[in-house]
């Protein structure tokens, strides 16, 4: 774990790099990985959270959209191609403790009335990732790749 800007490793020391955030800079990452080794991206997918998110935002900003910023660019990569994608929607029973958790890693400050309130009407929440696995590669060996779009 390091920050994904300016990683503490040699060029092509990895054989595998697994991101988990929507930033937009992937050079970093093709640049520790080793010739042919894979990164495997993952992203929050549009149903992820879905239940507590209805819940908080009644309604607005319900659409949670991949960045498509970050899949232009791993398109647009010369030395990567995405050679397989994968959806992972998994439904969860969510306990008190979990939504805390939950609501705690979103950043949002609610007050002890609500919180019990989003208590009694959440559930369940849909834990929704899209895994996009690339390969990296000369920059010759792109032209199998299938869109990430």
């Amino acid at each position: 774990v390091a920050e994904a800007a300016c990683l503490p490793l040699c060029d092509e020391a990895m054989n595998l790099v697994l991101r988990m955030d929507q930033q937009p800079n992937m050079a970093e990452g093709l640049r520790v990985l080793k010739q042919d080794h894979f990164m495997v991206h993952i992203l929050p997918g549009p149903r992820h959270l879905l239940e507590i998110r209805s819940h908080l935002f009644g309604g607005r900003r319900l659409g949670l959209r991949e960045n498509q910023r970050l899949l232009k660019e791993i398109w647009a990569m010369e030395t990567s191609a995405v050679i397989t994608q994968e959806q992972i929607t998994v439904p969860y029973a969510v306990s008190n403790t979990d939504l805390d958790t939950i609501l705690d890693s979103l950043g949002q400050t609610i007050d002890p009335q609500r919180r019990d309130q989003l208590h009694q009407a959440v559930s369940t929440a849909t834990f929704d990732f899209k895994l996009y696995f690339l390969k990296k590669h000369c920059p010759a060996r792109k032209a199998n790749q299938i869109s990430p779009l």
